[in-house]
């Protein structure tokens, strides 16, 4: 939570901001890192103000790369709901 703060003060970022950062993340993605940029912040911007708040990437970043079953997952899904 403090790096993100400390990089987005405002307590968002914006999807100009998220796809700067996406082009120097993945400088070696052979796609186009524009859409998978506006795809992604589609997906982080849950209620679509065209802001990404810390709650909704860190909803997003909880269940990333998670199974989707077992015990695991079910505990993810409580965290990501008490935040």
């Amino acid at each position: 939570h403090r790096n993100f703060i400390k990089e987005n003060p405002d307590g968002y970022f914006t999807k100009e901001k998220f796809r700067t950062a996406m082009k120097k993340q993945y400088t070696n993605y052979s796609g186009n890192s524009e859409k998978l940029a506006d795809f992604a912040f589609l997906v982080f911007d849950g209620d679509k103000d065209g802001k990404c708040t810390f709650s909704e990437y860190a909803i997003w970043l909880s269940l990333y790369g998670m199974k989707a079953q077992g015990p695991e997952f079910e505990n993810r899904l409580k965290m990501v709901f008490d935040i």
